[in-house]
Formats: C-alpha cells, sequence, structure tokens
C-alpha cells in the first residue's frame, strides 16, 4: 500500500506507520505484504531522495523505518544518518541484499536497531514488534522520568509554602531559622529574640501553666538528644491576654558530616480545633454504639411485646362478644375498660420502639429509600416531646406530600435538630404563650417542603450566616455542640436539598427543608389497623419464630380460619425439601439459630416458588445485612408487634 503525503493516520486498531527508503518499488511492496501477513494493517510511504526523506519526516510520524543498504545515489547509510538526527527514537531497520557481516555491523553501529536480508524476511514482523515494544518501553522510562522531575518541583513548592510552622533550632537550643507561619503562629519578635545565646529556645513553647511548662521542657531535651518526635500534642500560651492553645510538634534531627548533631527541625501544628473535632468524634462514636444497643434493645422488647399486645387484643374480642351476650356483665366490662387501658399502653410502648428504631440506624447504613416525610416527623416530634412540652405548643399542619428519597435515619437526625434547637430558642415554662408550628407542602418547583417554625427569640443576619458553621453556637456552654445544623445542612445537600431560614429578632424563625421528590417505595405489609375480610380459603401456613409467645398468639390468632403448622427453622427447610408445601410461611427475620435471610436463601435454592411464599416478621433489622435483605427481595414483611387485623389481612391477601 502506498499512501502519499497521508498527514492522519492515528486512532487506527493495529495501524503500522511504515517510511520505505527504497529505490525498488517490488522490494516495498513486498515489506508491506510481508507486515500484512502478521497482522498490520500497513500505512505506508516510499522516499527515494534524501529531500524527501526530509519531507517525509517533517509532514508525519513514523512506527518504522527501513532503509535500503543500498541505491542509486542515495544508500541506506546516508537515510540512517538522516533519521537519527531527525526522528532519534524512531526505530530503523536496514535491508540489504546481502549477508555481509561487515556491513550488518557498521549499519548497527552507526544507530540502525536490525539489519534484515532481502531474500529472507522470515524474521520480519518479529523484529517490528521487537522495536515497538523496546520504543514503548523508552517512553515508559521518559513518562516515570518526567513525573519524578515533576513530583520534585512540587515538593519544593509544598516546602515553600507549607501552612505550618517550620523552626530549626541549633543544638545550643538557639532558634536559628523559621518560616513566615511559624511567626504568624508564635510572633517574629519572640523568634527573633530566640535567636540570641541568652535566649534559649524555651521560649517557643510558652506555656500556661508550671505542669505544661515541665512537659515542654521535656519534649525540647528530648528533641536537643536528637530523638524524632511523632505528633506530641502541648498546650502552650505565648502570650498572658491570649488563651491556651493546642499544637502537635513533630521533630527531625539533622547531623553533619562527622554524624554530630547540628541542627533539628521542628513542625509546630495548631491543633485545637482538631482535638474538639476528635472529642466531638468521640462523642459521636459513643452515640452510635448507643444507637446499636438500641437497636438490639428495641428487637428484644418487640418479641414480648407482639405476644402483650396480640394477647390484649385476642382477649378484647372475645370479652365484647361475651359482654354482648350477658345480661350480668358489669365485671365483663370492667374487664373490658382493663384490657383497654393496657392496649392503649402497649400501643404506646410500640410507637417509642419504633422512634428507638429510627434513630439507631444512623449509624448503621447509608442505604437511601423512599421516605414518608410525615410520618418520620411524627416519630422525631414523639422524640423531642420533652423538650417541648414545657417551652411551646406543638402544632402539625402536614399536607399529602411526594415521599422523598432520603436516609430515613438521617432525615430524622436532621428534623430532630430543627425541633431541639426550635424548642431551645424559647425560654422554658413559656409553653401557653408559645408556638411550634410542624408543615409539610409541595413547592412550585415540586420539592417537598418541611418547614418548622417557632416564636422563639429569633436571630440577627450576622447570627444566620454563620449558623451552618462548625462548632458556631449561641447557646450556652454545655448546651449543644454547634455541630448540629452543620451536619443537618450536609445531610440534606447531599440528598440534592437544602435548607433555608427566616428569621427576625424577637419574632422567632423559620427553618425549611427543601428535598426532591422521590418514587413510592415497595408497600411493606400493614402495620396500623386493618379492616379483617373472610379469608378467601382455608391456607396452609408455617409458622418460624425462636419467639414462643410469639407463636403461640399466631396459632390462636390464624387456627380459626387456617391450617396453621409450628417448625424450628432447619426443621421447616427439610420439611419443605422433601415436597411440603404451604400457602403462606411466617418467619422470623433475625433469631439466634438460623436467621429468616438463611432459610430464604435455602429455599430460594430447592424449593424457588415457597421461598416466594415467605413472609418475614421483625422486631427491628439492626444489622447492615438485614436492612439490605429487606430492601432487595421483593417479598413483604410485618414488624412486631404487629396488629391482628393488619396480619389476617396480609394472610388473606398472600391466599388470594
Amino acid at each position: 500500500m502506498r499512501i502519499e503525503g497521508h498527514k492522519e493516520v492515528r486512532g487506527l486498531k493495529g495501524a503500522l506507520r511504515v517510511l520505505l527508503v527504497e529505490d525498488y518499488e517490488p522490494d516495498a511492496r513486498l515489506l508491506v505484504r510481508e507486515l500484512e501477513r502478521g497482522g498490520y494493517e500497513v500505512w505506508s510511504h516510499r522516499v527515494q531522495t534524501a529531500a524527501d526523506l526530509r519531507s517525509a519526516l517533517a509532514g508525519q510520524s513514523w512506527d518504522v523505518a527501513f532503509c535500503d543498504h543500498t541505491m542509486p545515489g542515495f544508500g541506506g547509510m546516508a537515510g540512517l544518518r538522516i533519521l537519527r538526527e531527525t526522528a532519534s527514537d524512531l526505530p530503523v531497520i536496514i535491508v540489504s541484499g546481502t549477508t555481509d557481516e561487515k556491513t550488518a555491523a557498521q549499519a548497527l553501529k552507526s544507530g540502525a536497531r536490525d539489519f534484515l536480508v532481502k531474500g529472507d524476511l522470515s524474521r520480519l514482523v518479529h523484529a517490528v514488534q521487537r522495536q515497538l515494544k523496546a520504543v514503548e518501553s523508552g517512553r515508559a522510562e521518559q513518562t516515570v522520568d518526567r513525573q519524578v522531575r515533576s513530583l520534585e518541583q512540587r515538593l519544593r513548592l509544598i516546602m515553600e509554602t507549607v501552612h505550618d510552622a517550620v523552626i530549626v533550632i541549633d543544638r545550643q537550643n538557639r532558634v536559628v531559622d523559621w518560616n513566615s507561619a511559624a511567626a504568624s503562629l508564635i510572633g517574629a519578635e519572640i523568634l527573633e529574640n530566640a535567636r540570641s545565646a541568652d535566649s534559649k529556645a524555651q521560649s517557643i513553647f510558652g506555656s500556661d501553666s508550671a505542669a505544661g511548662a515541665q512537659a515542654c521542657d521535656a519534649a525540647l531535651q528530648r528533641i536537643l538528644r536528637g530523638e524524632p518526635v511523632n505528633a506530641l500534642e502541648l498546650s502552650v500560651c505565648w502570650e498572658t491576654s491570649s488563651p491556651a492553645i493546642r499544637i502537635s510538634v513533630n521533630a527531625r534531627p539533622l547531623y553533619d558530616d562527622s554524624g554530630q548533631l547540628e541542627n533539628v527541625v521542628l513542625v509546630l501544628q495548631d491543633v485545637t480545633e482538631a482535638v474538639k473535632t476528635r472529642e466531638q468524634l468521640m462523642i459521636s462514636d459513643r452515640m452510635a454504639s448507643l444507637g446499636l444497643l438500641s437497636a438490639g434493645v428495641a428487637h428484644e422488647i418487640n418479641n414480648p411485646l407482639a405476644a402483650v399486645l396480640a394477647n390484649v387484643e385476642l382477649a378484647l374480642r372475645e370479652v365484647s362478644v361475651r359482654a354482648g351476650e350477658r345480661s350480668d356483665a358489669e365485671w365483663l366490662q370492667a374487664l373490658l375498660a382493663e384490657l383497654q387501658d393496657a392496649d392503649e399502653a402497649g400501643k404506646r410502648i410500640r410507637e417509642i420502639v419504633w422512634d428507638l428504631k429510627l434513630f439507631s440506624r444512623v449509624s448503621q447504613s447509608e442505604e437511601l429509600a423512599s421516605i414518608d416525610v410525615n410520618r418520620v416527623l411524627d416519630s422525631c416530634i414523639r422524640m423531642a416531646h420533652n423538650e417541648i412540652r414545657y417551652r411551646a405548643k406543638l402544632v402539625r399542619n402536614y399536607s399529602t406530600v411526594p415521599f422523598v428519597r432520603a436516609n430515613e435515619a438521617k432525615l430524622g437526625q436532621v428534623f430532630l435538630n430543627l425541633l431541639i434547637n426550635a424548642a431551645q430558642a424559647i425560654d422554658e415554662f413559656g409553653a401557653r404563650e408559645n408556638e411550634i408550628r410542624v408543615s409539610t407542602t409541595v413547592a412550585a418547583d415540586g420539592r417537598v417542603v418541611v418547614e418548622v417554625r417557632d416564636t422563639g427569640c429569633g436571630m440577627t443576619k450576622e447570627v444566620m450566616g454563620r449558623l451552618f458553621n462548625a462548632f458556631f453556637t449561641t447557646k450556652p456552654a454545655g448546651v449543644g455542640t454547634g455541630l448540629g445544623l452543620s451536619i443537618s445542612n450536609r445531610i440534606v445537600a447531599a440528598l440534592g436539598g437544602e435548607i433555608t431560614i427566616e428569621s427576625a429578632v424577637g419574632k422567632g424563625s423559620a427553618f425549611r427543608v427543601h428535598l426532591p421528590p422521590g418514587e413510592r417505595r415497595r408497600s411493606e405489609a400493614p402495620g396500623s389497623k386493618a379492616e379483617s375480610a373472610k379469608p378467601p380459603r382455608r391456607g396452609r401456613i408455617m409458622v418460624i419464630d425462636e419467639e414462643p409467645k410469639v407463636v403461640t398468639v399466631l396459632c390462636r390468632c390464624l387456627s380459626p380460619d387456617h391450617e396453621v403448622f409450628v417448625s424450628r427453622a432447619a426443621d421447616a427447610v427439610e420439611s419443605i425439601r422433601r415436597g411440603a408445601e404451604f400457602d403462606v410461611i411466617l418467619c422470623g427475620l433475625m433469631m439466634s439459630q438460623t436467621t429468616g435471610m438463611d432459610v430464604y436463601e435455602r429455599l430460594s435454592r430447592n424449593a424457588p416458588e415457597q421461598a416466594r411464599k415467605m413472609v418475614f416478621m421483625t422486631g427491628g433489622a439492626f444489622t447492615p445485612r438485614a436492612m439490605t435483605f429487606l430492601d432487595t427481595i421483593d417479598n413483604p414483611y410485618i414488624e412486631k408487634p404487629f396488629d391482628l387485623d393488619a396480619l389476617r389481612a396480609l394472610v388473606n391477601e398472600r391466599l388470594g
């Protein structure tokens, strides 16, 4: 193939750009054909004169060049010299009609990469591949060299512009050099005074106490002995009127040619804010542990509470029926009232446990789901009840709004923070005069807006401008950390939303959380009161749970209408594997021996139709695996303590 003056050959897969210094066109074609047989798509250009060669090198880049050793008036060696001068990294292969070893040696010595005989091109493809690999390797080495040089330049630039205080002291304990950051942190005058023999370097470790001075002196003695110091934290104060700060000290010795300590380089960093953050993170870690604990406690409470509420509901039904049938039912009416009170109290406990489960998930999952903001707000209001009740009247003004895509626990953290802030903006015992109004609406742009408005003290524009800064707080010491709104703002921003503020001193404040709408989530099994309907048919129901009282009450509830079987998890799986079939399998999610997730996985392998019949009962999916499992499967689940009408409705739905 002959491409005269072709400029653009890059980007072609398998393309090989070949420059041929050859006067005999059949020989050029033979080279190209051999390369094409080797799998290359060849783009070639043939030149016969020095001028044509220089023009080809100026107008195009090439992968490999072949030079005929002997041509009339212009031979391969002359071409090799031009190639070496103009394109030193281009591999050149000399092609000759003879096998003269002296000629080959001269060509290789002059810069050719290889030498081939025209009568034997069997090594041609291999020779080209080897040269291409060599070029690629050379380019890689050049790239590494460039990267090393660039890294060295960046390191030099960093050292010139470092923000930490860098100080050099000598072995006589005098300051000999420092950077501008050190002058800014400590003071140029203090450092200048520390140059003299009369003022030792102790002055750069001004301490706020006798104990602090002793610690600083001990650190300096270590440094002057040439001991490396890593992240040593000290409390220092250079001016009497200034507050103490925390600094982190790193030190490294510098030795002279004889191995004697010559200088010590100190790097000082102000870590006052970092220490505050670290302390707050430690508190957060404890709160995360508390959250995990509360999730487990909620799960443990829910099992007996499920039995309590279900048995109370069954007793209420039976007593109500018998009270209507008997004329002497005064004692039954009293019993009915007692059971109703017990039922109401149990349901209040259920709400509290649900709230605990919501907030215990903060550190457990980053998963997003479609969330009902009204439901989350109700939970947050219950959690903040004690903060609000003595300060203001709580007014709910909910609209029907779309679900939002969020992490339920983190969204609850935002709402709870806004509610507590609203309450704390109002003086105690002002409940008659003050109000906290919680509203949900849909804005003109389709976003869901949650507003928390209070009649508290309000804020200035200056305070509002700093409100989302970490550690900024207007509350007294010991009340809040100054992180709540900063964290809330980050959470909402990560969801694609924003928090806006409206406030005036003496007139209260309104915080509005704007959130993009999401899709309605897959419905969980009903958890609130639902109408019981007559079952479409009598079904075969399997119950798997390690809580005996839960199993008992499920049997009491379902056995009048269905055939109910009870089994341990392993026995149930084995029974189904042998051919047993059930219409509904009610299975506990979190069990100590074999979890509901394990049962589902085993049935999915051995009896997939039965796996689809499973309905999970959970007192709290408080592990990442359990939460991910419920988010990914299509099976419904019902939360303990469950409502018996809701349970019957779910079973009827599955039978239908």
